[in-house]
């Protein structure tokens, strides 16, 4: 038994729990507990999409679900933006930790934030691609190199496969 405390990791847009699978097994080697949360829409989930406020809640339902007091909670990317909203108050948590992520300002959107950046060439956006559903999917080819550019090409592979469309509300 260990004394860490509990790790709660939330992925970014368009991936799913199964992309922190291999910091989880580092992680159990360590004797560190944790538990990466599936958005809704995502991965496994069964949940319908939603927005950023949806995202939130799931995560804060499932904190309370778990009944975990003192975690630490780990956004990546979008997460990020997730983790803010879902943290926001709760004495409960040791630690927010963003890993390439967002932490809005109050009232504050995705895309919002992005606009106030200078302006940059990000391969990332050439590969986004807007669906009639009011969603976003990635271009599997510009994917690959945006996201994934140093790991091996079946782990890239893999992930591709898994991508699920991200709704264009979240942002």
């Amino acid at each position: 038994m260990t004394d860490a405390r509990h790790v709660v990791l939330v992925h970014g847009a368009w991936h799913g729990a199964w992309c922190w699978a291999p910091l989880q097994a580092e992680l159990d080697r360590r004797g560190i507990p944790s538990h990466a949360i599936e958005l809704p829409g995502h991965g496994a989930s069964v949940h319908p999409l939603g927005g950023l406020h949806h995202d939130a809640s799931h995560v804060t339902d499932t904190l309370n679900h778990l009944n975990l007091h003192d975690a630490v909670l780990v956004g990546h990317s979008y997460g990020g933006a997730v983790i803010t909203e879902a943290g926001a108050g709760r004495a409960d948590l040791a630690h927010l930790v963003y890993i390439a992520a967002f932490a809005l300002d109050i009232g504050e959107s995705v895309n919002g934030a992005l606009r106030s950046f200078e302006r940059r060439s990000v391969a990332l956006a050439s590969a986004v691609q807007m669906q009639d559903d009011g969603t976003t999917t990635l271009n599997p080819d510009l994917a690959a190199s945006a996201l994934y550019g140093s790991c091996s090409p079946p782990a890239i592979e893999a992930a591709l496969r898994r991508l699920s469309p991200q709704p264009v509300a979240t942002m």
